[in-house]
């Protein structure tokens, strides 16, 4: 195992579920900005109602439903190899890193995105491309 990187864990959680447990918070915290963004300019009203009507956010603040969208796209994905690469016997240091970077790349793209950086396709990219990494290892013997 990867000693800088084994360190980081939740209690007694391997490193792939520790990656997979931070993702959990980050989909908390995607949901939590988009909502509180809508609710801030729509107002509280809107938001405690039924939301029948829903009043177009201006593209700045949109920004943060379309991330949320980018981010539900794309999570299942990385919750099925996370959980693939746990069940498979031993730990594939690439795979590892590729799991860190994937979930410290989501957390940036969420940033990057909202600040309307031209950044967060990259950002994205880098993302899948963890994602494809652990895809790799999966099939490795």
């Amino acid at each position: 195992m990867i000693e800088p990187i084994s360190f980081i864990k939740i209690g007694d959680l391997g490193p792939e579920a520790t990656v997979l447990w931070l993702s959990v918070i980050l989909a908390f915290v995607h949901i939590l900005a988009q909502a509180g963004v809508s609710a801030k300019f729509r107002g509280l009203k809107w938001a405690m109602g039924p939301r029948d009507e829903i009043k177009p956010l201006p593209s700045e603040m949109s920004r943060f439903d379309r991330a949320l969208v980018n981010f539900k796209e794309t999570y299942p994905l990385a919750i099925i190899v996370l959980i693939l690469q746990m069940l498979k016997p031993g730990h594939w240091e690439l795979g590892i890193i590729a799991a860190w970077v994937w979930l410290i790349s989501r957390a940036a793209y969420l940033i990057i995105y909202a600040s309307g950086s031209i950044l967060r396709s990259l950002v994205w990219f880098i993302s899948m491309l963890a994602i494809a990494t652990m895809m790799v290892g999966l099939i490795q013997s």
